[in-house]
């Protein structure tokens, strides 16, 4: 494994080279979804069933605790083709033969969400499924099957270790990432092999020297502490008869690495040791499985990565360089035997949220500055990385730092980075060209300077993002209006790199809450974010606490403080991210999944009413970066926050009742709308002067349902 080689093709798709986002793919849209029409795709009187997906993001292997479910989309030259039935198989077996198929049916225009028949899946087993429907023109013919494959499901399923560099000295300080490898034998041919794995911290793994995957920052992000993900990758070309070696490099990540933005205490949020838990299951040939797993048998040592912060960049020595030690045969005599680090197993589960990967490839223009400096400009900002080709002699260091915006001068504008210092750095090990890029890391810039003695052959920008598909495109004859959209669409992908953060280039990036909750229902509607957000809103009801209530940041690696849970606007995230979800993807298991948590949140508001009946006040965000607030109070806005509060305390139990009604608790609905309904004309009659008096004020009273009808029109 080289991380700081570029492996154009492997990891980056030829296809969204120079194009600024991802193509729709063919995805179930919100209107049909909920809808029974079918589509009109211009083939008379032809009926059949398209995209037909489970909850699990495409391409991501290894089911998990998740109920087993279809969906689909129909399309039919007929408008007026309706769906009156339908009908799902379930087998163990490719062919579908009876022996080994279960089958449910329904006569309803479901289409979202559909119960498969049978038990839940249990780990490692596969299920094939199938759906098709019935029209008042009869049946259609079966689906194209489905194969769904469930990760290892139960804590004793891992019986590998979690291993290490023995002292790491990155448990106090930025230090050379370890590597770790084993070589085995198999002595038959390969029919199927899974490589079932997680880190505490971020993992890159090779098998022969090839990686198992392109997804970036594996394993995510996620409460570490309560939720820990797994990725199951199909590695059956990567294995051969004969001698074989599985390798991985760790990096600090966001287990390990900064966050927050106290430089002189944000390492280290959930731990001191990075980790690999890795388990590869072979099934060979003659029926017999084998398993090689991290244990204590492994060997360790450092190479060429000699430090990697999410904020700060990569320092990579290509001097340092241990050439081919992922791959049979290498010499390991000089490395450790591993450290085996203790780890939480019932905290791992299978993936359910998209991965990270690269999305696009940006051509960039370049200008010399002198003395040695290089501006590159990929023309737009992104979250990513540069890819970089030189040639220069041993020892030379090529310097990469990162910006959003230029100076007046034309130099970068870092102050806006506070401490990170968005810097990559290389040192050269020849005179031979080489093709370089950072490993666990990346930046949120547009520009790029190089300051280096070698000669820059080629560059290029790299954008990554978690993987949700564009659900639709939009395009008119204002050009103003395109490029408003493409930025809303840009600062989406900047900023869903595996939790969705507020910015993706300071000292900062973290899960606010109130950031969320703003934007949900527009990126729900723009892309495919539906198990992005299921996953996000899990590890939100993993942190809520039920007497202080939601945090403001999830992962919440902020923790205590007066102002860090239950603020108005942020903390409703609980009750507004899922509906958005429901809303635009009719996901009513959404709403089931996040009861407690919607309500948990409601209720500890209830409990905070004053005797007034409205909230006691305290203090809140309010109506953050207000542009008259002052600079260093952003919180002294002109609506004033007990204001906001009870307005957002409104919402919540309005969305309560709202979901409280869909998933048919007829009681609670009923309730929960009683008590928006008497807050809204508790907060009017408090504050309707005020609210008349700032464009916040109007703006949410308006939406927030305070404002009485007789009103509205004023």
């Amino acid at each position: 494994m080289e991380p700081a080689v570029r492996r154009r093709g492997r990891c980056h798709d030829p296809a969204a080279d120079h194009v600024p986002l991802l193509p729709a793919p063919d995805r179930l849209r919100a209107d049909d979804r909920r809808g029974t029409r079918l589509i009109d795709e211009g083939s008379p009187g032809r009926v059949r069933i398209a995209a037909v997906r489970t909850r699990l993001p495409a391409g991501v292997l290894g089911f998990g605790h998740e109920p087993l479910t279809l969906s689909w989309r129909v399309e039919a030259a007929d408008p007026d083709a309706v769906q009156l039935e339908w009908a799902i198989e379930r087998s163990s077996t490719p062919t579908f033969d009876s022996a080994n198929t279960t089958s449910a049916s329904g006569q309803t225009a479901d289409q979202v969400d559909v119960a498969v028949p049978g038990p839940p899946l249990r780990s490692r087993e596969t299920a094939w499924l199938r759906v098709r429907i019935r029209t008042h023109a009869g049946w259609t013919s079966w689906s194209p099957s489905l194969a769904v494959e469930a990760g290892l499901l139960d804590p004793a399923d891992w019986t590998a270790d979690a291993v290490t560099l023995p002292d790491d000295p990155g448990a106090v300080r930025p230090a050379p990432s370890p590597i770790v490898r084993r070589e085995f034998a198999v002595p038959w041919t390969v029919a199927r092999a899974r490589l079932h794995v997680t880190s505490l911290g971020l993992n890159l793994v090779t098998i022969n020297g090839r990686p198992v995957t392109a997804d970036l920052l594996g394993p995510g992000w996620t409460p570490y502490r309560r939720r820990l993900l797994s990725d199951t990758f199909d590695v059956t070309t990567l294995i051969g008869e004969g001698p074989n070696a599985i390798g991985a490099m760790l990096g600090d990540g966001w287990f390990r690495g900064r966050l927050g933005w106290n430089p002189d205490g944000d390492r280290g949020a959930y731990g001191h040791e990075v980790a690999l838990l890795a388990q590869l299951e072979i099934d060979v040939v003659d029926g017999s499985r084998m398993v090689v797993q991290t244990d204590r048998t492994w060997r360790a040592s450092t190479g060429e990565v000699v430090a990697a912060d999410l904020y700060d960049g990569a320092s990579i020595d290509l001097r340092r360089r241990q050439d081919r030690w992922d791959e049979p045969g290498f010499d390991d005599h000089r490395w450790l035997p591993v450290a085996v680090v203790p780890v939480d197993r019932s905290t791992i589960e299978p993936r359910t949220a998209p991965p990270v990967r690269s999305i696009a490839t940006l051509p960039v223009v370049r200008t010399d500055r002198g003395s040695g400096r290089i501006l590159l400009d990929g023309g737009q900002n992104i979250a990513g990385f540069g890819r970089l080709r030189v040639r220069g002699a041993r020892g030379t260091t090529v310097r990469v730092r990162h910006a959003e915006v230029l100076e007046p001068d034309g130099s970068l504008h870092v102050r806006s980075l506070r401490s990170a210092k968005a810097t990559d750095e290389y040192i050269l090990a020849d005179g031979a060209p080489r093709d370089l890029q950072p490993a666990f890391t990346f930046h949120g810039f547009r520009y790029a300077e190089i300051e280096t003695d070698a000669e820059l052959l080629d560059a290029d920008f790299v954008a990554i993002s978690c993987d949700t598909p564009l659900r639709g495109t939009f395009e008119c004859s204002d050009p103003l209006l395109n490029r408003l959209h493409a930025n809303v669409l840009w600062s989406l992908r900047d900023n869903f790199v595996s939790v969705p953060t507020d910015c993706p280039q300071r000292d900062e990036r973290l899960g606010w809450t109130g950031d969320a909750q703003a934007f949900a229902a527009t990126g729900s509607i723009l892309v495919d974010a539906q198990a992005f957000w299921r996953s996000w809103l899990r590890d939100l009801a993993l942190e809520q606490d039920p007497i202080l209530g939601v945090p403001s940041v999830v992962p919440n690696v902020v923790l205590d403080g007066p102002m860090e849970y239950g603020r108005a606007g942020w903390a409703d995230a609980a009750t507004i991210v899922p509906w958005a979800v429901h809303d635009a993807y009719g996901d009513r298991a959404v709403l089931e999944t996040q009861w407690p948590s919607m309500k948990g949140w409601v209720d500890s508001l209830v409990a905070r009413r004053g005797s007034d009946g409205l909230l006691e006040p305290g203090p809140q965000f309010g109506d953050w970066l207000d542009p008259d607030a002052p600079p260093d109070r952003p919180w002294l806005a002109k609506a004033n926050w007990d204001f906001l509060a009870n307005a957002f305390f409104i919402r919540s139990a309005r969305l309560l009742s709202d979901a409280a009604a869909e998933l048919g608790r007829t009681i609670e609905a009923e309730n929960y709308g009683r008590l928006a309904d008497e807050l809204a004309g508790l907060t009017w009659a408090r504050w309707s002067e005020h609210a008349r008096s700032t464009q916040t004020g109007c703006a949410v009273a308006l939406c927030h349902g305070i404002v009485p009808e007789a009103e509205r029109e004023e």
